[in-house]
């Protein structure tokens, strides 16, 4: 279904622009006025300070955060706690369809996740 890889699109560099922007400011280079987090960055830049541990720390965020998102997919496909109180659905609102109807968004996503990311490795 072409819905469920632009969602999965956008989520990666949804993903991949986070990442970036928490390396930028790990050392320093984003002066934006984000104010959230920004005294915990500077004590992680201290000792996070070199190009392989920010490679590291980047692996571990990307990471987390594409748990996050697949957690939130799996919310979505009624496979968590969630499904106890209500249920919820992703709808294409031009065309009233659900981008759940076809497939596990959840497995789905993963394994765009994981052939993006071997796509941009090569």
């Amino acid at each position: 279904m072409w819905e469920q890889q632009v969602l999965f699109k956008n989520m990666k560099s949804i993903k991949d622009d986070w990442v970036e922007g928490s390396l930028k400011r790990l050392k320093g280079e984003d002066n934006s006025n984000w104010v959230l987090g920004r005294e915990a960055y500077e004590v992680l830049g201290k000792i996070v300070n070199t190009e392989e541990g920010r490679e590291a720390y980047a692996k571990v965020l990307n990471e987390v955060i594409k748990g996050v998102m697949h957690s939130m997919m799996a919310m979505f496909d009624g496979a968590d706690a969630l499904t106890d109180e209500f249920s919820i659905d992703v709808i294409n609102s031009e065309t009233g369809e659900s981008l759940l109807s076809y497939s596990a968004l959840h497995e789905e996503f993963i394994d765009y996740i994981i052939d993006a990311e071997e796509e941009e490795e090569k």
